[in-house]
């Protein structure tokens, strides 16, 4: 069977209106189980998201906020420039060692992620 992400919140809605049928015609046993399965259902984890490489579609869209650089290993910070020359372009920056960095996500051709590859660093 084939895993797919649901949204949780939802199918509890669908469960307690299942479970409040079930009051209503009487059948507490229907009830209770329902009621398992809702326990159940809070205590499910919570699936991680796939780590693919940010597109610089997305990237233009995260100003200000932290990426994970593969070439680099290392957090920084993306940074849209709003004009000129560099208009709209995203720029990974971080400081490392007293020194600050300003790379051009593209022409370096930097691979940018929402965290760390598994095994990474994971601060």
């Amino acid at each position: 069977m084939a895993v797919r992400p649901i949204d949780a919140s939802r199918f509890g809605e669908i469960l307690e209106q299942w479970k409040k049928d079930c009051l209503q015609d009487n059948d507490t046993q229907g009830a209770d189980i329902i009621s398992d399965v809702i326990l159940q259902l809070d205590d499910m984890p919570t699936l991680t998201p796939p780590n693919e490489p940010l597109t610089l579609k997305q990237l233009r869209e995260m100003n200000g906020q932290p990426v994970w650089v593969e070439e680099i290993n290392h957090w920084a910070l993306i940074d849209i420039e709003t004009g000129g020359r560099w208009s709209g372009i995203p720029f990974a920056v971080w400081a490392e060692n007293g020194a600050k960095f300003t790379y051009n996500v593209k022409s370096r051709g930097l691979h940018c992620y929402r965290r760390p590859p598994e095994g990474e660093e994971d601060t």
